[in-house]
């Protein structure tokens, strides 16, 4: 199946941001890669479509390796736009531009050869195929010309450790990176970071109190009188 995403310019500061213009009812402007990934993203946009609105995907500041995912996640959306209406027996309405305009604001890709992405001179609109998206994706190659610096990762070791958070404080030295992950998380979200650029500093990532294998201390009552 050939098909092809229309790009544009949006809003660079949205996150999910509602537009409204005329003739095209109230649009969900999303950006993946600040809602937390594409599998966010399709939440989001499934609800709204449900909802009568149009989801609009946004690109932040891409290369063309980022930019070739955001393209295939369009045209899944116009595919699962098409599935909704026909189980709620409405007319799919006129597939719109996408955020990817910010293609050509990067002075140099990371890709060896970059996505094509141009302005249809019969239609006038900038548009990108899914299917070069894919083979840019299946046939990546890293374009040695703009590598500034190559690291060798190091391995991750895991330590427990038990430690009275009460009144603890620690120091760190020079050239250390301490990650915190967010609610819910654990500190081996980091790893793939880590791995990337332990070769330069010193990376240290902690489960806190009640995620991972870090369990909340149960304090007696006399303790707690004391705290």
């Amino acid at each position: 199946m050939i098909g092809k995403v229309y790009a544009d310019r949006w809003d660079s500061r949205a996150t999910c941001q509602e537009m409204t213009g005329s003739g095209y009812g109230a649009q969900k402007v999303i950006k993946p890669s600040v809602v937390g990934g594409f599998e966010n993203a399709a939440l989001i946009a499934r609800w709204a479509q449900q909802q009568g609105k149009m989801s609009v995907v946004s690109a932040t500041f891409e290369s063309s390796l980022g930019l070739s995912a955001y393209v295939q996640f369009s045209y899944y959306l116009e595919l699962q736009k098409e599935d909704i209406c026909m189980a709620m027996n409405k007319e799919p309405s006129p597939s719109i531009a996408h955020g990817l305009g910010t293609y050509s604001w990067p002075k140099e890709d990371i890709t060896a050869e970059p996505l094509n992405i141009h302005r249809n001179p019969c239609s006038g609109f900038i548009e990108a195929s899914v299917d070069d998206a894919g083979c840019l994706l299946g046939n990546f190659q890293v374009d040695n010309k703009v590598i500034l610096r190559n690291f060798t990762g190091e391995e991750v070791h895991k330590y427990q450790l038990t430690v009275n958070s009460y009144g603890f404080s620690f120091f760190i030295n020079n050239n250390v990176l301490v990650f915190l992950h967010r609610f819910l998380g654990t500190g081996e979200d980091w790893i793939p970071i880590m791995k990337a650029i332990s070769g330069s500093a010193r990376c240290i990532a902690v489960d806190l109190p009640g995620h991972g294998r870090s369990k909340m201390q149960n304090h007696g009552m006399r303790e707690a009188a004391q705290e």
